[in-house]
């Protein structure tokens, strides 16, 4: 499947689990190429490439986003930022690479009033444009961030 020149390329609202395999996306610059707005649980991105925009954000308004699994993709995030989880239980990142951002490649983000806890990243690589802004950084870990394994990032 293909997605090409949208604000948000898969935008889920209040859906619990869905799965993404073999996907594209080019997202607009200030887009996301998967925006899940309010759960997430459970979601798989296997095998994803997308360019330009900003890469995958999930949230969720009542609660942690839990059991996402992110595996053999490229997000290559031109227009800002690649990953970002607004609270998270139990996330897998594993052969994926994330970068070309002009911002945060991967934010996990504690301070929501939601924690992160146990993150597996396995065999991926982060990172930022050259040009990108003074301060700028590869992994943001904010907050309540407990239970974190990292193996060969």
């Amino acid at each position: 499947m293909s997605l090409i020149g949208f604000e948000n390329c898969i935008k889920n609202i209040d859906m619990y689990t869905f799965t993404c395999r073999s996907c594209w996306f080019v997202p607009i610059a200030t887009g996301w190429a998967i925006r899940s707005v309010d759960n997430g649980t459970g979601c798989v991105v296997d095998d994803a490439y997308t360019l330009g925009g900003n890469g995958f954000y999930f949230s969720r308004t009542s609660g942690a986003v839990e059991g996402v699994t992110i595996t053999n993709s490229e997000i290559l995030a031109t227009g800002g930022k690649g990953l970002r989880f607004d609270g998270c239980l139990k996330l897998l990142i594993a052969n994926t690479v994330v970068g070309e951002c002009n911002d945060t490649a991967l934010l996990l983000d504690g301070t929501t009033g939601y924690p992160v806890a146990d993150v597996n990243i396995v065999n991926s690589w982060f990172g930022t444009k050259a040009s990108a802004s003074a301060g700028t950084v590869g992994v943001d870990l904010r907050g309540n961030i407990a239970d974190d394994d990292v193996h060969r990032m």
